[in-house]
């Protein structure tokens, strides 16, 4: 898999990892000396073996693995691993260890297939549905964290945010990532359905990815993302997330 990494001195969907080796999953990898700071990674997914090449598997630990507005069935299941159901109902929602809150308005459930949804398998369901905040004024803000207690201190993790146009909106977000009781990592604004304008290096608008954010747990943070919406009228969409 190809890397597009941003380098960034800071100081702040959890992936539990071998060092050999992001919707949100979130992985932990061996726990290690705390030395560095939090580093952003960009990950294309491809459209056809979706599932296989998602990134999440079996051979990592989830703290947290959620999908976003699945409102209507069971829990889904890629490679083993179970996404759990994670409705937008009022102003906070809650599933795996991961807590959404709308800072402003109240969370609703979207969803349906789309064209372009560049993805198959139960993947392709995962980013067919999500959960955005309504009634919203421009700059107003969602914010996802981590329940700490489910973190080891200094162990690293993987805080990933899956992305896709399901929506052909223009929805400029900005993510600043925390966790490592260091300054927020931030993606810059973007356009969450334009793959082009994110720091991916992507060429196709329609191109499914995952924003990686790798940090070692300082053991006193709380980590998780705060996105700003540019237009309240074009929110963040949550499609899933690991850890």
């Amino acid at each position: 898999m190809n890397y597009f990494q941003i380098n960034q001195k800071l100081s702040i969907h959890a992936i539990r990892r071998p060092l050999l080796q992001i919707l949100v999953l979130a992985i932990s990898v061996i726990a290690v000396p705390y030395t560095y700071a939090g580093t952003i990674f960009y990950n294309a997914i491809s459209p056809t073996d979706s599932d296989a090449n998602s990134g999440i598997s079996t051979a990592n630990q989830y703290t947290s693995a959620v999908d976003g507005g699945n409102s209507g069935g069971p829990d889904r299941v890629v490679n083993g691993i179970t996404l759990y159901a994670l409705s937008g109902n009022g102003q906070t929602s809650a599933a795996d260890n991961c807590t959404l809150t709308a800072l402003s308005g109240s969370l609703a459930n979207g969803g349906g297939s789309a064209a372009s949804i560049q993805a198959d398998g139960t993947l392709r369901e995962i980013l067919s549905s999500m959960t955005f905040n309504n009634g919203v004024a421009d700059n107003s803000q969602q914010e996802i964290v981590l329940d700490p207690a489910s973190l080891e201190a200094g162990t690293t993790y993987d805080l990933r945010v899956y992305v896709c146009n399901a929506s052909g909106q223009n929805r400029q977000v900005n993510l600043a990532f925390a966790g490592d009781g260091q300054a927020p990592v931030e993606t810059g604004f973007f356009n969450e359905d334009d793959a082009t304008t994110s720091a991916g290096g992507f060429t196709d608008p329609n191109q499914a990815y995952d924003i990686n954010y790798r940090y070692t747990w300082d053991g006193e943070s709380t980590p998780g993302i705060t996105i700003t919406q540019k237009s309240g009228s074009a929110p963040f969409c949550l499609y899933a997330l690991t850890n």
